[in-house]
């Protein structure tokens, strides 16, 4: 059995490297800012259990009674989303799971609105060798980190 905080742990795990790439890859464009489409934005937690015209997006721990799923999974052209490229087995399956799981988000945090907040994301920077910054006290630092942290 999973303790609360490693329980915790995954499902931020999982928003962070499935659901939050794929809602800014597949939706955020469409569904965000001042004006989303459908009047459904899901940039922030708030707005994404609101839903939009069609009702609420989310029914937290039921996946099949969410519309999101349901959009996601249409067999109908008009109705499916995204409507461009179809969710493929693993991306559906990683949505599902997060919805099952509760829907769960970060505090204080919504998602890049614009194709250049997108694009400066840190989600989305290449992976680059960082210099652990030069401190004074460097005797207690166990780990290139602690120099991170003293800074």
């Amino acid at each position: 059995m999973m303790s609360g905080a490693a329980f915790s742990d995954d499902r931020s795990d999982h928003f962070e490297t499935k659901i939050r790439p794929l809602l800014i890859a597949k939706c955020v464009e469409c569904h965000s800012g001042k004006t989303p489409e459908g009047e459904f934005a899901l940039d922030n937690p708030t707005a994404l259990i609101k839903g939009g015209m069609s009702g609420p997006a989310i029914v937290a721990k039921n996946a099949d009674a969410s519309l999101l799923m349901k959009r996601v999974l249409s067999t109908d052209d008009k109705l499916v989303m995204p409507p461009e490229e179809r969710l493929n087995e693993a991306e559906i399956a990683d949505l599902k799971r997060w919805i099952t799981d509760g829907a769960y988000w970060p505090e204080d945090s919504t998602m890049p609105q614009t194709a250049e907040d997108r694009e400066s994301h840190w989600a989305f920077q290449p992976v680059k060798e960082v210099t652990p910054p030069q401190i004074e006290n460097s005797a207690w630092c166990k780990t290139p980190i602690d120099q991170f942290i003293a800074a």
